[in-house]
């Protein structure tokens, strides 16, 4: 990706998001120095106008770990993909807006691209490549186990465990989409029929 940083005294401002959730986490500027820097240490650095200096965020243990940087269409604002290690607001919160992080989508969208790479490049030893080897009457027998299990979990009072057979249903579900061809996605669209 090439970046031009001759317009507007060489500095872009930069929207930094959690790789994760995609919560936006903060606001900045990058010159073409603290773009190099990023790139090259993987540490998210920028660069102050104001005072006319780079920086990173906060302390070793709270530094932003550079995922993806991208450049939106017009070339004018660059959109950081980041990893934060802490809180990113000095204030002590973990967006520059408070504690709105949310840890929702971000993380089924990775499960959905590590289930459908453990389709498309089986793995010896990876349990979601034996479920699709094992065709899709397989996995959807699993599938409905775990929901029974997790029927079975709900009515007794152990919390943990209603929570574990929950993500375990979870990832037998997103597996039995995918060897159907389908994506969570596919599923939002029906709900939204429904409304």
């Amino acid at each position: 990706m090439k970046v031009n940083f001759g317009n507007d005294d060489g500095v872009l401002p930069v929207i930094v998001q959690d790789v994760d959730t995609y919560d936006v986490l903060m606001f900045a500027h990058m010159n073409e120095e603290a773009y190099d820097i990023t790139l090259e240490t993987k540490k998210v650095t920028f660069y102050s106008p104001l005072k006319q200096k780079l920086w990173t965020k906060g302390r070793e243990e709270n530094i932003l770990r550079l995922h993806t940087i991208e450049l939106d269409c017009k070339g004018a604002v660059l959109l950081v993909k980041a990893e934060p290690l802490s809180e990113i607001c000095e204030k002590g919160t973990m967006t520059c807006w408070g504690d709105t992080f949310s840890h929702q989508f971000g993380v089924i969208e990775q499960l959905e691209k590590k289930i459908n790479d453990r389709k498309i490049n089986p793995k010896e030893h990876s349990y979601v490549s034996s479920l699709f080897a094992r065709g899709t009457n397989h996995i959807a027998e699993k599938t409905g186990k775990e929901a029974v299990e997790l029927i079975v979990k709900s009515i007794q009072s152990d919390s943990e465990e209603f929570l574990k057979g929950s993500a375990d249903l979870l990832l037998h579900y997103l597996v039995l989409l995918k060897s159907k061809g389908f994506t969570l996605d596919d599923v939002l669209l029906k709900l939204k029929e429904k409304r």
